[in-house]
């Protein structure tokens, strides 16, 4: 066993080791308890760049730098852990913050007197964000669909946008798109999938009538039942979840999510819930029209001197539909994520009445761009779904076969 155990650690030490001669650092951040893969978990390093976020396995590639300081692994709801280069294990477990229900004062109003505050506060944001033009932040997009067990599209792109916490004035840097039309009955397509990673817990005022009805918006206390869930405690300040369920059924589509806010500043950290919506299924012969529910997930990173901004935005669905008697079942998953700061990139801008697809298709495929730009590591299911499309040429002609 001794024998076994030490062979093993020579075989762990010596893939750090090359990851570390390739200059990268690769690892997975789980979950301490449950030994979960944690989704969106941000690694960085202390007092300087650059950063990434684990993947939907929990996995993370980062640049090594030189002479780092510690890496610093955090996740909302969890005690934040910092390693040095020297002593950082393969596998990073993290601890649940502690939280103690039974001493939350329960306040009449004061879950929606917090909320006010918070919708106060973003306001000021967005209106002294909307005068300062030259801020902008770069943003990976990826989407994967599945129709029964076949991957039939698959969207990358790079993306710049105003650096708020929503996504404005969206300009595509490079992008790739490609789709596999199937043999079955349908064929499901989400072209402006993209659109839901834009989504917000505010709402401005002068926001079109055809927009989500979100938690931050307007008169929303008329709108929503708004409770205090939780409080996570956390070296950095008190986090109190803030719960809003819809008073009443809408004929648009209306949010029910929840707010993970700082007590200490009122600083957004995740909003997190789901929606439900219309989608447009490719039947054989004509397109339909059902509904179905999104899921998602934003975090927020806070930088010094500077607005929040959006870190990672996660959204999924996934659902069955029955036609002609027989059940198919569908999933659509995106990842869209902050990469860094920059001012003022050109790009072709992704008006509203554009779709992301559309714009793609007008761009010219680069291989090679692709080949050279791992921004994440990618899990065996998304290395193997590019390997499907690549196989049948299917990016850069963007027809389907």
């Amino acid at each position: 066993m001794k024998k076994i155990s030490l062979f093993l650690i020579g075989i762990l030490f010596f893939n750090i080791l090359s990851a570390q001669e390739n200059n990268t650092i690769i690892g997975g951040v789980y979950d301490k308890q449950s030994k979960e893969p944690l989704i969106s978990a941000s690694v960085y390093y202390l007092n300087s760049s650059p950063c990434t976020i684990t993947n939907i396995d929990g996995e993370f590639l980062i640049d090594r730098i030189a002479n780092p300081d510690s890496i610093v692994f955090s996740y909302v709801g969890y005690v934040t852990e910092k390693y040095s280069i020297d002593n950082l294990p393969s596998k990073i477990f993290l601890d649940r913050s502690f939280t103690n229900l039974p001493e939350i004062v329960i306040i009449p109003g004061y879950a929606s007197k917090i909320a006010k505050k918070v919708r106060e506060k973003y306001s000021k944001i967005y209106n002294q964000e909307k005068k300062n033009k030259n801020k902008e932040s770069s943003f990976f997009y990826r989407q994967i669909t599945k129709s029964d067990t076949i991957y039939n599209e698959f969207v990358e792109c790079f993306l710049t946008g105003d650096h708020t916490f929503a996504l404005d004035n969206l300009k595509l840097q490079q992008g790739r798109y490609a789709k596999i039309k199937l043999d079955s009955l349908f064929h499901l397509t989400f072209t402006n999938f993209f659109q839901l990673s834009k989504i917000s817990p505010y709402r401005p005022k002068n926001a079109s009538k055809n927009e989500i009805i979100t938690c931050l918006q307007p008169n929303f206390d008329q709108i929503y039942y708004v409770e205090m869930e939780d409080r996570i405690y956390s070296e950095e300040g008190d986090i109190l979840v803030l719960n809003f369920q819809p008073k009443k059924e809408e004929n648009k589509a209306i949010i029910s999510g929840k707010l993970y806010v700082k007590e200490t500043d009122l600083a957004i950290v995740r909003f997190e819930g789901s929606v439900y919506m219309p989608m447009t299924i490719h039947n054989a012969k004509r397109k339909e029209s059902q509904m179905g529910t999104f899921t998602f997930r934003i975090n927020y990173k806070e930088q010094p001197d500077s607005y929040p901004i959006v870190e990672t935005v996660n959204c999924t669905l996934s659902n069955n539909i029955s036609i002609k008697n027989v059940k198919h079942n569908f999933q659509v998953v995106s990842t869209l994520f902050w990469v860094e700061q920059n001012s003022g990139k050109s790009g072709k801008k992704l008006d509203s009445k554009d779709k992301l697809i559309e714009k793609i298709n007008k761009t010219k495929y680069d291989s090679e761009f692709w080949k050279n730009n791992p921004i994440v590591k990618r899990t065996k299911v998304e290395e193997n779904v590019i390997k499907t499309f690549e196989n049948r040429n299917a990016f850069g002609t963007f027809k389907s076969e």
